[in-house]
């Protein structure tokens, strides 16, 4: 008990010592403070009594001072002196002007991108000396997400390339991030097209596929054309699988006039039954009406095109060296470019009355011996006479050679006959 309250008193003391310590601390500081205070106002000139009247020196006043004179100019390396003088007393003291160097604002001298970092730089306006720094490196501006494979995509930063990877986020049977849908080809290449979607441009490493998936989307937009090219690596393809955004199919000027005419083995095409524009029965592509016939598979020997069909587009049947009997319909309208083109075993076919255009090249390299016009002006002797290329034809001609071989590059027209008085 003893020792508890000795400690106790000893702590006290201690405290009592520092506490007298802090005072006199304080009274030191307010003792410096005033006499600071008073110097202010103590007469600056000779020190003389303040009674005798003589100047100004002996009057307390704040000194006012002038605008100074340089002794020593700052540089930027040293600091330079100002020499300033009391305007009531005269009294003169010498100041330091700071010196160093005036720099102009940062400039970029080397842009930073995501892949590296960048330089800006500063300017001395008084001795042309410059400082740098470093720029830090910028974000990545990462692409949408495409799919690599069945289990991850990968998303490219536009600026410098570099990849970025995540697995498959799959909600029935599709991943919400790149849009992947189970079964979809990968490695087809696209191009923006017209701000809306992608347009399927090629295959890439698909040249041995034999079906190809083309996918609802591409960077999270809709696949919404096809190029006139897009199969034409595509040899061995059966199978076509064209999603429901699907717009725009492009025919060709040069040698294939559609993108499925180089397809050799072509067995199907088929097309999502939401697609607006087209559509597929039995493997053939339609329009979505039914009312134009786009394309065939290859292997088809004996085709009837069915009534309602007002069109037969460009290349419909090219290249398609099994057809040897084909049926057209009393809807058919037009008969396109190069529809027929290529078909070597057709020998014959029957020209509906309904028929007002063959298109170009529509029966050009195929084997026909006989071309019936249901037409009455239509038959060989009709077509001379009648036709839009008039006295070109000859008489001794057979329709089906104008349509084969010797007018293969023209169009013909329907006209109707001049009346007879």
């Amino acid at each position: 008990m003893y020792t508890y309250i000795n400690t106790i008193y000893k702590d006290k003391g201690n405290f009592m010592k520092l506490r007298f310590k802090i005072k006199r601390m304080l009274a030191i500081l307010l003792s410096t403070a005033a006499a600071l205070s008073v110097a202010a106002l103590c007469a600056c000139g000779n020190g003389g009594n303040s009674n005798n009247g003589s100047g100004n020196g002996g009057n307390e006043h704040t000194c006012e001072y002038d605008k100074g004179v340089v002794e020593k100019e700052a540089s930027c390396t040293e600091d330079g002196i100002k020499r300033i003088t009391c305007k009531i007393c005269g009294k003169t003291i010498k100041i330091t002007v700071d010196g160093g160097h005036k720099y102009g604002d940062w400039v970029i001298v080397t842009p930073a991108d995501c892949a590296n970092e960048g330089q800006e730089s500063k300017t001395c306006k008084s001795c042309g000396g410059t400082v740098t720094r470093v720029i830090e490196r910028t974000q990545h501006s990462f692409d949408e997400y495409v799919p690599t494979d069945e289990e991850y995509h990968r998303a490219e930063c536009n600026d410098c390339g570099e990849g970025q990877y995540g697995e498959h986020d799959m909600k029935n049977g599709r991943c919400t991030e790149c849009g992947y849908e189970t079964g979809d080809t990968l490695g087809l290449e696209f191009e923006s097209w017209i701000e809306e979607g992608y347009m399927l441009t090629g295959i890439g490493y698909n040249a041995g596929a034999k079906q190809i998936k083309i996918p609802a989307t591409y960077k999270g937009l809709p696949v919404i054309a096809i190029n006139d090219n897009a199969f034409d690596e595509s040899q061995l393809l059966k199978s076509i699988i064209i999603p429901a955004g699907v717009r725009f199919i492009y025919n060709s000027i040069g040698e294939y006039p559609n993108p499925f005419a180089v397809c050799s083995y072509l067995e199907e095409i088929i097309v999502d039954e939401d697609n607006q524009t087209f559509s597929s029965d039995n493997g053939v592509l339609f329009s979505k009406d039914k009312k134009i016939l786009y394309r065939i598979p290859m292997a088809v020997e004996e085709f009837t095109v069915p009534e309602g069909v007002t069109e037969i587009a460009d290349g419909a049947f090219y290249g398609c060296s099994a057809l040897k009997k084909i049926s057209l319909p009393q809807t058919l309208v037009k008969i396109g470019k190069k529809a027929f083109e290529n078909c070597r075993e057709l020998v014959e076919i029957t020209i509906p009355q309904s028929v007002e255009l063959i298109d170009e090249y529509a029966f050009n390299n195929t084997s026909l011996l006989n071309a019936t016009f249901e037409y009455i002006y239509y038959d060989a002797k009709g077509f001379n006479k009648y036709a839009m290329l008039g006295s070109l034809l000859k008489s001794s001609s057979t329709a089906a050679s104008y349509l084969k071989n010797k007018y293969a590059s023209y169009s013909f027209i329907k006209v109707d006959p001049p009346s007879v008085n």
